[in-house]
């Protein structure tokens, strides 16, 4: 097997994963489950320059953890990059408009993505609140989807912008202690 279609099966089987943890979650609490992942394109999702962005985002959701109720919490590491779930007794709504608020207003929040499915596992989207599609990391004029559907920026100068958005959080982060 090629070194591409064997990435190719590993992400396949992750998305799996993914949705079993999530379904077997769901069946088990009975409550909201989010699914912490970073938006990261390419082969390479886990890298370990990403660690430290993703412990930004789940710390961010557990440190509700009084005011949300958290039941239960798992993190991963897959071919699709670092993930976590977080069952809570909270109405999903909720969730999801803390999902998007960091998702908007952290300096790294446009790499977060914060998934949220409801008890009965409806999976609640931006667009169930109102919100505008994700905008481009690159360009910011479009959505998200619509860049990457219609491959208008490379994946090296997606990358570059994403690295460098990291390297200035915490060189300035790493600054402000001084």
């Amino acid at each position: 097997m090629s070194p591409d279609r064997d990435i190719l099966f590993a992400v396949l089987e992750a998305r799996e994963y993914r949705v079993k943890m999530r379904n077997e979650l769901l069946a088990l609490y009975k409550k909201s489950v989010i699914t912490a992942s970073l938006n990261i394109p390419g082969p390479d999702k886990g890298a370990v320059c990403y660690e430290p962005v993703f412990n930004i985002l789940w710390n961010l959701l557990i440190a509700r953890e009084k005011e949300f109720n958290i039941e239960y919490t798992v993190r991963n590491k897959t071919p699709l990059g670092y993930e976590g779930f977080i069952v809570l007794d909270r109405e999903a709504i909720i969730l999801k408009k803390l999902g998007l608020s960091l998702e908007a207003e952290h300096p790294l929040g446009a790499l977060f993505d914060v998934d949220v499915t409801d008890s009965d596992g409806t999976r609640i989207s931006r667009e169930d609140l109102g919100s505008s599609p994700r905008p481009c990391i690159v360009c910011k004029e479009n959505p998200a989807f619509l860049c990457i559907r219609g491959k208008k920026h490379t994946l090296e100068d997606t990358l570059n912008i994403i690295h460098t958005m990291i390297g200035d959080y915490f060189l300035h982060k790493g600054a402000l202690r001084k």
